[in-house]
Order: structure tokens, then C-alpha cells, then sequence
């Protein structure tokens, strides 16, 4: 409760000005509501004969009150629109700029999916409550407090009796709470379960035509959503039934100041104006109270949403010395005696030593799940060494292996990614300032001649992962963005997995002749790959 309540503080007072001019706009609103039940008291009394004054007067001053209503709500709708969009990209780039620099071996405790529906849903629930729920329940509790003030005034004995539903209110509201916030919580992961399936099914639907599983996954789905709809169906009983009570309570509340204003009303104690403005502040009071259970739900979801982009933001962060340290001259890499075991897992690597030397390529070889590519993400600190340590070697100095260091690594990873965009974004992601002749040479020596035959030639769109391209064309565009990085190390991940043998004869030789300025290291099964490099490590 204090992380949610301190993280929910900490967002009020960076947004604190735009939070008050909703507030104020909508404290402004009850004022003009709570003046219309005076008017119309007025307004009656006036018609009936018991009050003199002006019919004209009192409904100019009516139609002013209403115009400003409405002029208020087109300003703060306006605004409104404007702020929440301006804090959503505010709190989605600081999630996002979170999880760029969270360690990496934590964040793969969470499935993309997951993280998708923090960002964008959860995400959305916070806002909600920032620019909606928090100024409504301000202007809920001053229409409340406003309402019984003005009752009270009138007739001090229908307040006070009007009191005694209030126990009730509140005993109801702490069980409701309660259980709504275990619903919320068991919704949000079961909704995260449906997008994830989503996420992987649209992600694999090749493979999934081919193995003919649409029956299989329809199954999967609908047990889902089923799973989905009965949490919500839950919720839903429950808060009809908090709300029926509720409902009960008020309408008995309303019968009993009907009853009593027009017993006062016959008694002639009161006039028909006042009859009128106490029928219209116990409906100011009642449809208060129940907006203020009807907010439970969202404070609720708010809660629950924050919890779980907490969870994200408790990550820890790499750890970084702040600055890069980029080493031109690197002329070795050693790996001294190094051992790692994944959690629950039997040991990958022991006592691992192995050297990499400026000028040479060198093959990293063995049987699949041997720890080559364990290797490769030790050397480039994505997690940590258990056991020995990873030096980088100058002439003159040495450093450990780290996340600062990993400026001096191009990596190709066996996944080959490309994003949305142009072929030429996607290189300059290697080099953000490379020329149209750099990458046109990045790419001759990646063998993706192919390119330039395409209609657009660098300026092609690509759709989502490279879709429309081959797998050997996607890893050589990607082994160009890896050639265009003006880094002194290659680190080559089976990028020749998807390439016939004779395009991968050519981008051997291509990075062959890079070999004398840079450190290449290779990842790979093929044998024309380890015997083409200086030297091969048999894992």
C-alpha cells in the first residue's frame, strides 16, 4: 500500500498544476450546480406569490449559470484531451527508457506480451485516474459536502437523520474495496494471458498453417477468454450487488424526505420551493455518495495497474559507470577460467578460457547447447560472470568486461531482427550518420546485393520483422547494419544459418578482409565457416 500510495504522490505533484486546474474548473461546477437548487427554490417561491421579486431576473441569471456550465465543460475537455496525452507518452517513455537500460537476465523473466498490456492498458489506467477519477472525487466530496452544508441549514433534523445511512455506506465500501481488488487483480492476468496468445499466435501464423493448428489454437483461445469472462462475470455480480444494496438504501433515504417535506409542506412549515430544494439536495447528497462507490472500481483497477508497472520499474538497472568506454586500439580479448549456470540449470560453462586477438577470425564451435552463445552474452555483460573474468586489452591498459565496454561489440544475433521502416533506417541503426555510399558498401559486403534491385532500392519499406524478405536476405541486412557500427569486435551468431554456400563464401571473404582492424568472432555449425577462420575453439 505505501509503494502504491508513494507512487501515485510522486505523479500528482510532477502533474500537481494540471491536476488542480481540473479540480478547480470542477469545484466551480458544483458551486454553479449547488446555486441552481438555491434559484429554483427562488423561482417557485416567486411563482406561487410567497417571495417577491422577478420571474425574468431569476431565469436570466439561470440561462447565465448554464452557459458557463457548458463553456467550462468544453475547456476542460479540451485540456483534458491535451494532458493525458502528454502523460501517457510522458509515463510510457519512462517505462520504456526503464526497461532499455534494466538488466537484461531480469527482464527476461516477463513475456513481451506482458509487458505490451503495462504499457498500453495498465498504463491507460493510470492516467484515467490521474485526469478523471482524482478531480471527479474532489468534485464528488465538495458536492457532497456542499449539498449536506445547504441541507443542513434548511432543516437541521433531516440532515441529521439523513446521517445515519452513512455507517452503512462505509461498512459496505471496505468489503467491497477488498474484494474488488483481488477481482482486478485476477482479471488484469487473465487478460494478459489472452494478449499474450495473441501476441504469439499472429507472431507464428506461418508455422502455424503449415502444422494445421488453427483447431488447436481456437481451443486455447477460447479457453482463455472463458477463463476471462467468468473472472468479469464475478466482478460484475459483485458489484451489482453492492450497487443494488446501495440503491435500496438511497430510494429508501429519498421516500423518507418526500415523506417528511410534504408532511412539513401540509403543516405548512415550509413552502413548496423548499419542499422542491430539499428533494433536489437529497439527490445532490445521495448521487454523490453512490459516484463515490462507483469510483471503487476505478481506484481499484488504478491500483492494481500500478502495482504491476511497479513491478517493471523495481527492475534493477544495469550497472554502468556512466560513461562508454570505447577502445579503438583493442588488441585482445581474453576469457580466463570463466563457469556460468542458468537458474535451474546444470552448468553451461567451466573453466572456460579462450583469447581473441585483433587481426584473426575466430570459430566458436560445438554441439547445440554447449555455451556458445552463453559465451558471446557473458562477453557482452548482458549477464553476469559467475566464475573467472572477461578482460578487453589495449597496449597500454585492461578493463572488465561490462556494460560499458559493450560499445566496442557489433553483434548479429542468430535471430536476426529488423524493424519497421526503410532498409536505410534499419542500417543507420548500426551507424546513425552513415552516408548513402557507406551503406551501399555495407551492404556489397554482406553479400545483399539484392537491394539494389529492388524498386526502391535503401528507401524499400519493410513490413514487421522483415516479412516479405527471405531469412538469408534478412541476415544480411543485418550483417551490413553489423559492418556499418564502427565498433573494433564482430560478434557473428550463425549468421550464415539461412545463406546457401555460396553466399556464404562471400561474406566469409568479405569479412575476411576486415579481419586486420577488427576482432571476429563467429558462432557456428558450418564447416566451410571454421575452416575459413585463424583459428577454431572447440567448445
Amino acid at each position: 500500500m505505501y509503494k502504491i500510495t508513494k507512487y501515485w504522490y510522486q505523479l500528482i505533484k510532477k502533474y500537481y498544476a494540471s491536476i488542480l486546474f481540473i479540480s478547480v474548473i470542477g469545484a466551480v461546477d458544483v458551486a454553479l450546480s449547488l446555486s441552481t437548487i438555491t434559484l429554483s427554490k427562488r423561482l417557485i417561491d416567486t411563482a406561487t406569490g410567497v417571495q417577491n421579486g422577478s420571474l425574468l431576473t431569476v431565469l436570466t441569471i439561470f440561462g447565465v449559470i448554464i452557459l458557463t456550465s457548458i463553456l467550462l465543460d468544453a475547456i476542460i475537455s479540451a485540456f483534458i484531451v491535451r494532458f493525458n496525452t502528454k502523460l501517457v507518452n510522458s509515463l510510457r517513455s519512462d517505462i520504456f527508457m526503464h526497461l532499455m537500460k534494466a538488466d537484461w537476465q531480469k527482464l527476461q523473466n516477463f513475456h513481451s506480451g506482458d509487458i505490451m498490456t503495462r504499457i498500453s492498458s495498465d498504463i491507460n489506467e493510470i492516467k484515467s485516474l490521474l485526469s478523471g477519477t482524482i478531480p471527479d472525487l474532489i468534485a464528488i466530496l465538495l458536492k457532497l459536502g456542499g449539498g449536506y452544508i445547504m441541507l443542513y441549514t434548511m432543516d437541521s433534523q433531516l440532515a441529521l437523520i439523513l446521517l445515519v445511512l452513512i455507517p452503512g455506506i462505509i461498512i459496505i465500501s471496505k468489503i467491497y474495496f477488498k474484494k474488488m481488488r483481488h477481482y482486478s487483480r485476477l482479471i488484469k492476468e487473465s487478460n494478459s494471458k489472452v494478449h499474450l496468445f495473441f501476441q504469439e499466435s499472429i507472431q507464428n501464423y506461418g508455422m502455424a498453417k503449415a502444422l494445421r493448428l488453427e483447431g488447436m489454437f481456437k481451443k486455447i483461445l477460447n479457453e482463455r477468454q472463458t477463463d476471462y469472462r467468468e473472472k468479469i462475470k464475478k466482478q460484475n455480480i459483485l458489484s451489482l450487488f453492492s450497487r443494488g444494496i446501495l440503491s435500496i438504501g438511497f430510494s429508501f433515504g429519498y421516500l423518507l424526505v418526500f415523506g417528511w417535506s410534504a408532511y412539513r409542506l401540509q403543516q405548512g412549515e415550509i413552502t413548496f420551493g423548499t419542499m422542491t430544494a430539499f428533494l433536489q439536495l437529497v439527490n445532490t447528497i445521495q448521487v454523490p455518495a453512490l459516484a463515490l462507490l462507483y469510483t471503487v472500481p476505478t481506484f481499484i483497477s488504478a491500483y492494481t495497474s500500478t502495482e504491476r508497472i511497479i513491478e517493471l520499474q523495481n527492475l534493477p538497472e544495469e550497472k554502468r559507470s556512466g560513461k562508454d568506454i570505447l577502445l579503438p586500439d583493442l588488441k585482445q580479448i581474453d576469457v580466463c577460467n570463466v563457469s556460468y549456470s542458468y537458474v535451474n540449470s546444470k552448468q553451461i560453462l567451466k573453466d572456460c578460457s579462450v583469447s581473441f586477438r585483433r587481426g584473426t577470425m575466430t570459430a566458436l564451435v560445438g554441439e547445440t547447447g554447449c555455451g556458445k552463445t552463453t559465451l558471446i552474452r557473458l562477453i557482452l555483460a548482458l549477464m553476469p560472470v559467475e566464475k573467472g573474468e572477461i578482460i578487453l586489452r589495449t597496449e597500454t591498459d585492461e578493463y572488465q568486461a561490462s556494460v560499458d565496454t559493450r560499445v566496442n561489440f557489433s553483434y548479429v544475433p542468430q535471430q536476426s531482427c529488423l524493424f519497421s521502416g526503410t532498409i536505410r533506417d534499419n542500417l543507420r541503426m548500426g551507424k546513425a550518420d552513415a552516408t548513402d555510399e557507406e551503406i551501399t558498401n555495407a551492404l556489397q559486403k554482406a553479400a545483399a546485393n539484392f537491394v539494389f534491385q529492388l524498386p526502391d532500392g535503401i528507401n524499400t519499406m519493410l513490413k514487421e520483422g522483415g516479412q516479405g524478405l527471405s531469412g538469408g536476405q534478412i541476415q544480411r541486412l543485418a550483417i551490413a547494419r553489423a559492418l556499418l557500427h564502427p565498433s573494433p569486435v564482430l560478434l557473428l551468431d550463425e549468421i550464415t544459418s539461412s545463406l546457401d554456400e555460396e553466399t556464404e563464401k562471400d561474406i566469409v571473404q568479405s569479412l575476411k578482409q576486415l579481419a586486420p582492424e577488427k576482432i571476429i568472432i563467429f558462432v557456428t555449425h558450418k564447416i566451410q565457416v571454421a575452416t575459413a577462420c585463424d583459428y577454431v575453439y572447440k567448445m
